[in-house]
């Protein structure tokens, strides 16, 4: 196999990890979510970059709009109050211009006024509730919406994006493009440090829904790449609705390692299957402790120099 360069820092130093066969990964979309992925080809290869950490799928095949059209009908999809609002709240400047960089249904322009709120987002459905409710949402990218609005944002914010994004490295240069001297660039992902690493047949976590996965490795890396001062990392602790997922991430790997069967981001056998209905069975029925796995979400928080 000829080396495959990294979407983030652009190494070759890559490492295959794992081959997904398409096909299961469509038996997963259409049993969980009755939605097909049209992706266009046999298997996908997940690998992890040595330089900065990140671990990404290859092809990055992201999914399309109809996907998340399809995906936004469950209620639990765009969150009012998404833990990781309270914890960028911290480190927002109280006055200046805010742009949000895949804003969804724009719930963050509550929390900073959408006097000084600017989102960009690619869903027609989203964008028309935000401006019902007066809210300024375009229907550009950050690399095109940087090059006409450079050096004008106190703060630029994205929250769950970057996992869904086939060009990270430009993203991010759209986003530090963006921010004026001393602005601050806050960026939001599921942390693989935690409970994200840990699930197994996570299947929301795969492509076309997500295209790359990200440690605390990766966020500060950020810093050294685009020449940001990193302020700070936060790593959420298990929220009240994903007690009983980390429950059954936890069992469903002692199980494995209990029997010798190694852990995968996908595993679609007759025995994988048993090890996660027994797993759900058992979270429905023991408490155990996870307070000590981090959470979904690790937040970084950078100023452009």
């Amino acid at each position: 196999m000829d080396q495959i360069t990294c979407p983030l820092c652009h190494s070759c130093n890559t490492r295959l990890v794992e081959s997904l066969k398409v096909s299961d990964i469509e038996s997963q979309y259409i049993r969980c979510f009755n939605t097909n992925t049209n992706l266009q080809m046999d298997e996908i290869l997940y690998l992890d970059c040595e330089c900065c950490g990140l671990c990404f799928f290859q092809p990055m095949a992201a999914g399309d709009e109809k996907l998340y059209e399809q995906l936004q009908q469950f209620e639990w999809y765009y969150m009012n109050d998404k833990p990781e609002y309270s914890l960028a709240q911290k480190y927002l400047p109280s006055t200046g211009s805010v742009l949000e960089v895949g804003s969804g249904k724009a719930a963050f322009a509550d929390i900073v006024g959408k006097d000084r709120y600017v989102g960009l987002e690619f869903n027609d459905e989203a964008i028309a509730r935000a401006h019902m409710k007066g809210v300024t949402l375009l229907k550009e990218s950050i690399e095109v919406h940087a090059a006409k609005n450079g050096l004008k944002y106190k703060a630029v914010v994205s929250f769950q994006v970057l996992e869904h994004v086939p060009s990270p490295s430009s993203f991010i240069q759209g986003c530090v493009n963006s921010l004026q001297k001393g602005g601050v660039l806050i960026l939001a992902v599921p942390n693989h440090d935690g409970i994200c690493g840990l699930a197994q047949n996570s299947i929301l976590d795969m492509p076309p829904h997500h295209v790359s996965h990200w440690s605390e490795k990766t966020m500060r890396h950020i810093a050294q790449q685009f020449g940001l001062k990193l302020v700070a990392i936060d790593c959420e602790p298990v929220a009240h609705f994903h007690k009983k997922w980390a429950i059954k991430s936890i069992v469903e790997q002692k199980l494995r390692r209990l029997i010798g069967v190694q852990h995968t981001l996908l595993d679609n056998s007759l025995l994988g299957k048993l090890l996660g209905k027994i797993a759900s069975l058992i979270s429905l029925v023991f408490i155990l402790d996870s307070s000590a796995l981090k959470g979904h979400t690790v937040l970084a928080c950078y100023q452009k120099c």
